[in-house]
């Protein structure tokens, strides 16, 4: 935020106000739903908005990926029972 201070004829400062082009827009967007997977092989987690997420399958060799808007599928460690159940009880 900027101040403008306006001075006196004696130089002393008579009032602080808010310039006119000053931006305070603040906007309250509402906060995206996240579900959480485990990689596989990997400590890592995976914070995915559930918008991101296209789908999810299990391949012929038994590992559970996910697929997320934009990039490859992942391997992650939940079952798809899992998956469904966390992604429902986060709607």
């Amino acid at each position: 935020q900027e101040v403008r201070i306006i001075y006196n004829s004696l130089n002393l400062p008579t009032k602080a106000r808010t310039s006119a082009y000053v931006s305070k827009t603040k906007k309250l967007s509402k906060p995206e739903r996240t579900v959480n997977f485990n990689k596989l092989g990997s400590l890592d987690i995976l914070t995915i908005p559930v918008n991101k997420l296209n789908g999810f399958y299990k391949s012929e060799f038994g590992e559970t990926f996910i697929e997320v808007i934009g990039s490859e599928p992942i391997a992650v460690r939940e079952s798809l029972d899992e998956i469904s159940n966390i992604i429902n009880l986060r709607r």
